[in-house]
């Protein structure tokens, strides 16, 4: 059986690949998701690089300090 693999974020088309039968195949061409190297891109993008940023309990955030 061949699935037709989509972006989970784009929706752009990344190919077929092959893969076993399944007993519980639902009518017209099955459908897997990925990650297309854009969507990835702009994920990292988007990421802190600092991890304590990342981390940081919400009352020590810039901004929400208390006291």
């Amino acid at each position: 059986m061949t699935y037709r693999i989509v972006c989970a974020w784009c929706g752009k088309d990344l190919g077929k690949k092959e893969a076993p039968s399944s007993s519980d195949q639902t009518s017209g061409e099955p459908i897997t998701h990925s990650m297309c190297t854009a969507c990835f891109e702009k994920i990292l993008d988007s990421l802190s690089s600092d991890p304590d940023e990342i981390y940081k309990p919400n009352d020590q955030q810039e901004g929400d300090r208390h006291g």
